[in-house]
């Protein structure tokens, strides 16, 4: 399949620009060929996925300190720049735990000499049935990352205590809150480096939450909080409520890819139900995200690896 370079570029353009705000993920996507980055970004769209593409190492490198990605995809006809691209990855310290995937080369030797740096590798000649299966046999990692970093918007009322200040009381109407800090606006004077303590209830919960936090970064009217101390109950509370909400935002279409089922189908693999919630959390994947929600995902197993889990 040919695409003139009129139209890849124009494609192109299109697919670093149009990011769908349902996308559960970015990925970064790395080849010369037109061909190959349009079957993939195809692929990634239909599993929600948003490819940001591009051409060499050069473009990759810049992209990699400005975004931060959930997947990189290198194509290894690339030579030399597949590997400076995925040690850019691993190195970077907004990219370093994203999936990466390998595009094998014609050249088996090339291949075998960049495989140990990518977690999974798309074998040649390529296909939609082959590309499709690798990264479904990735998603699970992939949601995992999203997961990890999954900020969500809301207006709720938050109270702030410092040792240089009275408490304050404030309704941000914008923002941000991960399971690691939070991001508000607000005209409190506060410095980069102070300690506070944030008070704050949850859409629909009554409890209030209390982090311990330090204040990472400071704008007029904005304020970026990192939790550094919070309770198990209080902390899971957070984690299960941000969980419901990025499992609200990924599209019924991609749950649809993926065997209906209650069960987690643990006697698959011969582990308990305890022992895979053990297995599951060490990926960062929260059992109660996987089951009791508003549509079952399918059975987990090991791919190729004792410590990947996927889904079919």
């Amino acid at each position: 399949m040919r695409t003139d370079s009129k139209d890849y570029s124009t494609t192109l353009r299109y697919y670093e620009v149009s990011i769908s705000l349902m996308s559960i993920g970015l990925a970064l996507l790395v080849s010369a060929d037109p061909a190959t980055i349009q079957q993939f970004s195809l692929a990634l769209r239909e599993l929600s996925i948003s490819p940001d593409a591009c051409q060499d190492a050069a473009s990759a490198g810049l992209l990699l300190k400005r975004r931060k990605f959930n997947a990189v995809i290198v194509d290894f006809q690339l030579g030399e720049q597949s590997g400076h691209i995925l040690d850019e990855a691993r190195l970077s310290p907004s990219n370093r735990t994203a999936v990466t995937f390998g595009i094998g080369d014609n050249d088996a030797e090339v291949t075998s000499a960049f495989r140990e740096k990518s977690q999974f590798v798309f074998e040649r000649p390529l296909s939609a049935q082959l590309i499709h299966k690798t990264l479904k046999s990735a998603y699970g990692l992939i949601l995992r990352e999203r997961r990890r970093y999954f900020r969500y918007p809301v207006s709720i009322p938050v109270i702030i205590r410092s040792q240089s200040m009275q408490e304050v009381r404030c309704f941000s109407l914008n923002i941000n809150i991960s399971a690691g800090g939070m991001a508000l606006s607000t005209q409190v004077p506060l410095l980069p480096g102070e300690s506070v303590r944030i008070q704050f209830t949850l859409p629909d919960h009554t409890a209030p939450l209390l982090a311990e936090s330090t204040i990472c970064w400071s704008k007029t009217g904005h304020l970026g909080v990192r939790f550094v101390s919070i309770s198990d109950e209080q902390n899971s509370v957070l984690r299960g409520w941000l969980s419901q909400k990025l499992e609200e935002t990924l599209p019924e279409f991609v749950a649809g890819q993926f065997q209906k089922g209650r069960s987690l189908g643990t006697t698959r693999i011969g582990l308990s139900n305890a022992e895979t919630d053990d297995v599951l959390r060490t990926h960062f994947i929260d059992p109660a995200f996987l089951l009791g929600r508003k549509r079952a995902w399918g059975t987990p197993h090991v791919a190729q690896s004792s410590t990947r889990l996927a889904w079919n």
